[in-house]
């Protein structure tokens, strides 16, 4: 088990597995394997496949990019990586008391107007938000 750190909402998470049998060999699966992470509360957040990272050029090595969205809370999740012919393996990782949901501010933009200022912000999910008379 290791734990990936500590994260706040609106971040993106890499999930990476390596899928071996019981001795340690790097498998080639026909299923791909499936990563099950769990909140504080061990309530099941997310349910997916992954897939073959580097397009299978790396045999056995899966990757998953969790986006902590709106269906995350804070505290401590557990990640479950299960694949047929060996595993399971875990994770561990911490949310953070920060950020959103929506995520970073990736763009800003500021403008006057005759009535009122106004400042325009790119989210990292492809959201606009527009704030008006930002003090400055």
């Amino acid at each position: 088990m290791m734990d990936l750190g500590r994260f706040k909402l609106g971040d993106t998470v890499d999930l990476t597995v390596m899928a071996t049998d019981a001795s340690g060999t790097p498998l080639v699966l026909t299923n791909p394997p499936v990563v099950k992470v769990y909140d504080l509360n061990s309530t099941l957040v997310l349910n997916a496949s992954m897939a073959a990272l580097d397009g299978g050029t790396v045999v056995g090595l899966y990757h998953y990019q969790l986006s902590l969205g709106a269906e995350f809370q804070e505290g401590a999740c557990t990640i479950d990586y299960t694949w047929t012919g060996g595993g399971p393996a875990s994770d561990t990782m911490t949310i953070i008391p920060s950020g959103s949901f929506d995520g970073a501010i990736t763009s800003m933009y500021f403008f006057r107007r005759p009535q009122a200022n106004f400042i325009i912000q790119g989210l990292g999910s492809g959201k606009l938000v527009m704030g008006k008379n930002p003090a400055f």
